[in-house]
């Protein structure tokens, strides 16, 4: 069973463009669900039919005026090319009935489908339109359109008495325009053609009226205007001026707030799904009450609630099924609040859930066509095969409804048909047009003969074998043995028609043979399969460890097979390329060996040589390491100093690939051998600090140290000497510079 999908639609006309049109973007469910089939362009054609598709539809509705034509436009395209007929509340129009002038009054263009009637006769000729598009391969429809003509709107004549209130009380001045499909657009305007200034207190609301909270004596005005903006006809009309007569008051009374919109105590609305909501509260009281709004038991829909018109309105934009629920708005003015709470019932016209997608399909194959809707109420879901419906057509055994699915099954060629699915409920209705095309095509396989795959040993080959024909062709692959290639445990063959094998040997080279047929044709082409000698390094380059300053060299050793052209050597060093630079000789290559001359620490890393040809390489990698005596320590520091020992501290230098062993200290006695260091200690070489006591230096710590690291290449150069330490003297004694320990003398009298 296949699905179709649905071309998109395609502008222009032509038999030519048409045919072009399709042949590029027709698709094929040919051999399995979701198997979409693009018609190649280089499947050789020389006729190829096109089921009628609607490219324009007229609107779902139009409205005329005694000035206007009726233009309903319809437009097609298919091959035979399309004839347009229409229908008007279900029969064919023009009828017979019609007198000669009203037939001369109507007219479809020349070439296309356009209906036009004569502005003279759409008031006597309005009703529910529908253009039907036929050719040999079935009809479209399209979507019912309602034309309503209209007079142009004109107020009624009324006698207008002035608006007399006191100081403080509310007053409504009403607009009521003359109804239209289409409602005009309000507006509040004085004599001189300025907009009547709004605020909370004085605002419009959705019927077109001016509330106002509270009268000031500052409103009296002779010309309150209310203009009318219909679009149709592109007119504007006006009301009889309003007098408004506000009469001053001593006892002006401050007053709680009392909603005056909605006027039904429980308001209920009903709201279409990704449509916008509106919801209005208007209220009188002095001082001026203030409109609020909330959502009871849950909280507004963030980002698609709107307040405007002064908090008066409450938008809810693109409603959803979400949005059902209780809203309450409120009126507060310090003497008291006002509520109301709007049920909101959230209905849906027709919408798709799964739309029928139009296909191709070949002789004994079963067409599926999708059709599933969603709405509230539930739509009630119809099915017609070229503009009739299918419980009127007799039963061919071969065709069911499943699911909401139509369901052909063991398609002829006669078939080819253009099915529409429609759904209606109270808020709208939906149709979609989805043809059905059987066709045969014999089959052609679209790759070229002797078509040259080239592998080495080890990869594996994909050989292809592009075939097309209706019904789908199937698709077998021999080996150069003429045997099954799916009997090798290697292969294995795609819906697409490719066939992989590998991983591919050198006995695999030959000739293989295509074979693609269908019920009514078939096709063959062979390809040759060349499997290569796979490139190898047979020597390998050796990881080296190297003191600063030699030079090294890496060999790198490798195989190719002679009939592949071109092939190389490149060496990487940390996955970049390796480079020759005539401003220096760090870097020489000699077929296949690499010179580093005086290598530094910088030129460490991991050296890869990379044998290559058009269809593989190989890689094979060694590791420089360049090694050198440790640096010396740094911030050599004394930490702790009494009158027994001293605590010394420092960090190591740089390693240089030669792990510091250990740490020897020396001393310079700064009072008898200055300049002269002396080894005291040695410590691990993980433990950069050092205790000394100070009873190896004769009773004094005056000096300074240092610190010298020793790895496995060879001792580092020794580091700077610590600041000199002040002498540490034990109570009593002279510094051994003054000769004789003796007791010190007392120090003069302050």
């Amino acid at each position: 069973m296949s699905t179709p999908r649905q071309p998109q639609p395609r502008a222009g006309s032509g038999r030519s463009r048409a045919m072009a049109g399709l042949a590029v973007l027709l698709l094929l469910l040919l051999g399995g669900r979701g198997g979409a089939i693009v018609i190649p362009p280089e499947y050789s054609l020389h006729e190829l039919q096109q089921p009628p598709e609607l490219t324009e539809a007229p609107p779902e509705q139009l409205v005329v005026f005694p000035s206007d034509d009726a233009v309903l436009k319809c437009a097609a395209s298919g091959n035979p090319p399309v004839q347009f007929r229409w229908t008007r509340d279900g029969r064919p129009f023009p009828s017979p009935s019609l007198s000669p002038a009203e037939l001369a009054g109507v007219s479809v263009s020349p070439g296309g489908g356009t209906l036009v009637i004569n502005a003279s006769l759409a008031g006597r000729l309005q009703g529910r339109f529908r253009c039907e598009a036929t050719n040999a391969l079935g009809t479209a429809l399209s979507p019912e359109s309602r034309v309503i003509a209209e007079t142009p709107p004109q107020w009624p004549k009324e006698k207008v008495t002035p608006v007399q209130v006191e100081e403080g009380d509310p007053v409504v001045l009403p607009c009521e325009p003359p109804p239209s499909a289409v409602a005009p657009r309000i507006y509040w305007l004085n004599s001189r053609i300025m907009h009547i200034a709004q605020d909370a207190r004085v605002s419009m609301g959705q019927d077109g009226f001016l509330y106002f909270a509270n009268a000031q004596v500052g409103d009296s005005h002779p010309d309150y205007i209310c203009h009318a903006h219909y679009l149709g006809p592109r007119t504007i009309i006006q009301k009889e001026p309003l007098d408004l007569r506000v009469t001053p008051s001593n006892s002006v009374r401050s007053r709680p707030p009392r909603l005056v919109v909605p006027r039904d105590p429980q308001p209920t609305h009903v709201a279409l799904r990704g449509e916008t909501l509106v919801l209005e509260c208007i209220a009188e009281g002095l001082p001026t009450p203030w409109v609020w709004w909330r959502r009871l038991n849950a909280p507004l829909p963030p980002g698609r609630a709107v307040l405007d018109n002064f908090n008066h309105t409450l938008r809810l934009l693109n409603v959803s099924e979400a949005d059902d629920g209780d809203y309450e708005c409120g009126a507060t003015n310090g003497l008291g609040t006002a509520r109301r709470s709007h049920r909101v019932t959230v209905q849906a016209a027709p919408y798709w859930l799964r739309r029928p997608q139009s296909g191709v399909f070949g002789p004994g194959e079963t067409a599926r066509l999708d059709c599933q809707v969603g709405g509230k109420p539930r739509p009630r879901v119809s099915w017609s095969l070229n503009g009739v419906p299918i419980e009127e057509l007799p039963d061919s055994g071969r065709r069911s409804l499943r699911d909401g699915a139509l369901i052909l099954s063991r398609l002829e060629p006669n078939d080819s048909m253009v099915a529409q699915c429609e759904a209606s409920n109270s808020h709208g209705r939906l149709l979609a047009n989805a043809f059905v095309y059987v066709m045969e095509l014999p089959v052609q396989i679209l790759t070229p003969e002797l078509e040259l795959y080239t592998v080495v040993e080890n990869q594996t080959a994909f050989l292809h074998c592009r075939a097309f024909g209706a019904p789908a062709p199937t698709v077998e692959w021999l080996s150069p043995a003429l045997e099954p290639a799916l009997q090798d445990d290697r292969a294995f063959a795609f819906t697409n028609g490719s066939l992989r094998l590998g991983p591919a040997a050198r006995a695999d080279s030959g000739l293989f043979t295509c074979r693609a047929r269908n019920g009514h044709s078939n096709a063959s082409v062979s390809a040759r399969l060349d499997v290569r000698a796979a490139t190898r390094i047979e020597v390998p380059p050796q990881s080296v460890t190297a003191k600063k300053g030699e030079t090294v060299t890496f060999t790198c050793g490798a195989t190719w097979d002679p009939g592949l052209e071109p092939r190389g050597l490149l060496w990487l060093r940390n996955g970049s390329p390796v480079l020759e630079s005539a401003d220096s000789d760090k870097f020489s290559v000699a077929g296949d060996s690499l010179t580093v001359a005086g290598v530094d620490y910088p030129d460490q890393g991991r050296f890869r040589c990379r044998a290559w040809t058009r269809l593989d390489a190989a890689e094979a990698e060694a590791e420089l390491r360049v090694v050198g005596r440790p640096g010396p320590v740094r911030d050599l520091q004394v930490q702790e100093q009494s009158e027994r020992q001293v605590q010394l501290s420092w960090t190591p230098g740089e390693e240089h690939n030669s792990p510091v062993e250990k740490f020897v200290v020396e001393q310079e006695e700064a009072i008898f051998s200055p300049g002269r260091f002396e080894e005291v200690l040695t410590v691990p070489g993980a433990r950069p600090r050092a205790r000394l006591a100070l009873s190896r230096t004769g009773g004094t710590g005056s000096g300074s140290w240092r610190s010298t690291a020793t790895g496995g290449a060879s001792p580092a150069r020794p580091a700077p000497p610590s600041a000199p330490s002040p002498p540490v003297l034990s109570p009593g004694l002279t510094p051994p510079a003054l000769g004789r320990n003796r007791p010190l003398p007392k120090p003069p009298p302050q």
